[in-house]
């Protein structure tokens, strides 16, 4: 078959349209690139002073193509883009005007920078073997907005001077020299810039906006110079030699190290590293999840990411390029173009391209038109839930929006921190703060319930004559419930009601089944809280604390110890109350004599020696080693009186594993009484706590009694009835209790 050459398949013509879209992509992402990283450049170098500028933009370039190269052929993800951001390069620049202030030269300046880029790779590199990211997550998002508002509000202040045409920091400047100096020409070059910059994205008008405005401020800025305003139009960015400048910047980042002072300099610069690592990982975390999520794939591993980034800093650092971080105005056009990882590569190597064959031309960019377009910027990373909170305590007012202004001043204190202090006073600020918020919310939600009176019974089934006994005792015992957090924000609200405790109590028991955290602060006020209790004669208790449990460990660890020791800790609060029901009935407590338990039974109620010596013959003997009497949905057809040991009937919830205890029963109790009236399986689990003798009434033999001696039947029916009623009565009241 002959092909005509001249006819060209559909593959090949949709591969030549990929091709040219990849290509336009990439122009346009290398535009964009050029734009924001020039603008970045300045922000960086801009405390460094005037003659350093074209510096800091060749220092920001080079990183933009070194990382975002790296990055992009490391992770093969589609719009990945990693370059100098304002919000890690305003944190550069904090230390470059912290350096500067100090009085040191150019040299241990830019070592010093170079350095902190080399810690920030180290650390994230670092931070991704770990896995540490994800601890992210645990800073309170006011925190975290009043620093990327901190940031906002810095970049913003540090266009200030070239806005003005200035050419030094205000620091620098004597009140009454600045209206001297003050260039008007400047300012409109600037308001320009700012102006397309904001309305072009609202537009959404097709390109990069901050090209856009750039092209604005520059032609306002050359206008003013050609009408004759030269004057008053501020400086330019001068003279660009990028191979000659990316090479002096290489060979200056480690001429200003000096051996002796090398130590100081790291501790320095260090909490300058940290917070760019913590910057980055929520630039990463937040870029890659925008990215993943536009695009319809699955978001880059944050470890991934944090580990490409990590080495891209340590080679920037290297040639004294800046800090790379997932940029979010790089990384949002890319979403749009849906640029692959290659497009991302070719728009770099573009960028290179124009730079090498035309760099000089941005000699011709006016200091105020980039001072503009970072005036926006800045704007762009005021937090806009923050914005949100004040806008709602405008509306509602302080009185009724007092979590909101909550809120707010917390990331206005950070902010402010951040501001006027740097990153070491901010993180101190932030960390104190957001401590205080959490003590705070957490006190709000953290309640106490005091439980005394008739309402506090145990689940164990006593003789008659002891319960009786224990009726009068119930005012000895009450038990305190806190619901929530313990700690040392609500720890001294347990301590208060442990010490107002009545006079007349003489045992108490604090029920931490409900406690969400219990840390060292509350651990040690409750020991001392129960050795106060002990001078006065009280016992304390715990609830919710089995002794070999973990919990239990974790909370002597923290410096829990009572006087009693973990032997008056107990499961929940059941058990600690038939501890203290044993206790008040003291050594004379139940008998455990075969004969007196099956007569002290509630079986046995009112029955006749005659009588109770026919019931005697049909009981059978059962002796039981600690274990499982039976089980749930077993076939039930029997009553037990307990003639010696404990058995306890408790249930087992399927998803949790935790066994909650329904009834305990001692010598003379009887148990199983619905099985023997009715026919079906069990409830419920029954459990030997230790070794137990027991009398099973089987149904048949029962059954049979109706027709031998109808009398003592009926008598039984009758206690039996009695003995549901009862053991319904207490079942509610213990319910009520326990809620």
């Amino acid at each position: 078959m002959r092909v005509d050459p001249t006819v060209t398949s559909p593959a090949t013509s949709a591969s030549v349209s990929t091709g040219i879209a990849a290509i336009r992509a990439a122009a346009s992402l290398a535009i964009v690139s050029l734009a924001v990283l020039v603008a970045v450049g300045t922000l960086g170098a801009g405390a460094l002073g005037r003659e350093h500028l074209a510096r800091g933009v060749v220092a920001a370039l080079v990183a933009g193509i070194l990382g975002g190269t790296w990055v992009a052929l490391a992770l093969r993800a589609p719009a990945a883009i990693t370059a100098p951001a304002s919000s890690v390069v305003v944190i550069y620049a904090a230390l470059a005007a912290d350096l500067a202030a100090r009085g040191h030269d150019f040299a241990q300046v830019w070592f010093a920078l170079s350095l902190c880029v080399v810690l920030t790779g180290v650390m994230l590199v670092f931070a991704a073997w770990m896995r540490i990211a994800d601890a992210v997550k645990f800073l309170p998002s006011p925190v975290t907005a009043g620093f990327v508002t901190g940031i906002g509000l810095l970049v913003i202040w540090a266009q200030v001077p070239p806005l003005l045409g200035l050419e030094s920091r205000l620091s620098t400047q004597a009140s009454g020299a600045l209206a001297a100096l003050f260039r008007p020409g400047a300012l409109a070059t600037g308001v320009a810039a700012a102006f397309v910059a904001w309305w072009w994205p609202r537009r959404k008008w097709p390109g990069p906006g901050a090209l856009a405005a750039l092209i604005a401020g520059t032609s306002v800025h050359h206008l003013l110079d050609a009408a004759g305003l030269a004057a008053s139009v501020g400086p330019m960015l001068g003279p660009l030699d990028i191979p000659a400048a990316a090479a002096e910047s290489a060979l200056a980042a480690w001429q200003g190290a000096r051996p002796a002072p090398l130590l100081a300099t790291v501790q320095h610069v260090l909490p300058y590293a940290a917070f760019l690592v913590l910057q980055a990982v929520m630039n990463a975390a937040v870029n890659a999840s925008t990215a993943a999520m536009a695009m319809g794939v699955q978001p880059t591993p944050l470890d991934r990411l944090l580990r490409a980034e990590g080495f891209a800093n340590i080679v920037c650092g290297a040639v004294g390029a800046m800090p790379v971080t997932s940029s979010a105005p790089l990384t949002v056009p890319a979403v749009r173009l849906r640029a692959s990882h290659r497009t991302v590569v070719l728009a770099f190597l573009f960028l290179l391209a124009a730079l090498l064959l035309a760099g000089r031309l941005l000699s011709q960019v006016p200091i105020a038109a980039l001072a503009g377009i970072l005036v926006i910027s800045g704007y762009s990373l005021v937090d806009k839930w923050a914005l949100g909170l004040a806008a709602r305590v405008w509306r509602g007012g302080w009185r009724r929006e007092s979590q909101a202004l909550m809120n707010l001043a917390l990331v206005a204190a950070v902010a402010a921190a951040f501001f006027a202090g740097g990153v070491p006073v901010a993180l101190l600020v932030g960390a104190v703060l957001a401590m205080l918020l959490l003590a705070v919310n957490l006190s709000r939600t953290t309640t106490f319930t005091v439980v005394e009176g008739p309402a506090l019974a145990s689940t164990r089934s006593w003789a008659p004559a002891q319960a009786e006994r224990l009726a009068t005792l119930r005012h000895q015992l009450v038990v305190v419930r806190p619901r929530g957090g313990l700690f040392f924000g609500t720890a001294d609200q347990l301590e208060r009601r442990l010490a107002e405790l009545p006079g007349a109590v003489r045992y108490c028991i604090v029920d931490l089944s409900h406690t969400t955290t219990i840390d060292a602060t509350a651990c040690q006020m409750l020991a001392a809280g129960a050795r106060r209790l002990q001078v006065r004669g009280v016992g304390l208790l715990l609830a919710g604390v089995p002794p070999s449990s973990a919990r239990a460990a974790d909370l002597v660890a923290q410096g829990l110890v009572t006087p009693g020791g973990t032997a008056s800790w107990f499961e929940d609060t059941d058990h600690a109350v038939e501890s203290v029901e044993a206790a008040q009935l003291g050594p004379a407590g139940p008998e455990t004599a075969d004969g007196d338990a099956l007569q002290r039974s509630p079986l046995a109620a009112g029955l006749c020696p005659d009588w109770l010596l026919l019931l005697r013959d049909r009981l059978q003997l059962v002796r039981m080693a600690p274990g499982v009497l039976f089980r749930k949905d077993d076939s039930a057809d029997s009553l037990y009186v307990v003639l010696s040991g404990r058995v306890e009937i408790c249930v087992t919830n399927a998803e949790t594993g935790r066994r909650t205890r329904l009834a305990a029963f001692g010598p003379g109790s009887a148990f199983g009484e619905i099985s023997l009236l009715s026919t079906g399986r069990r409830s419920a689990d029954a459990l030997c706590v230790e070794e137990t003798a027991l009398l099973e009434l089987r149904r048949d033999v029962f059954d049979g009694l109706g027709t031998a001696h109808p009398g003592l039947h009926a008598h039984l029916l009758r206690n039996l009835g009695v003995h549901l009623a009862n053991r319904l009565v207490v079942a509610t009241a213990t319910l009520k209790a326990q809620q």
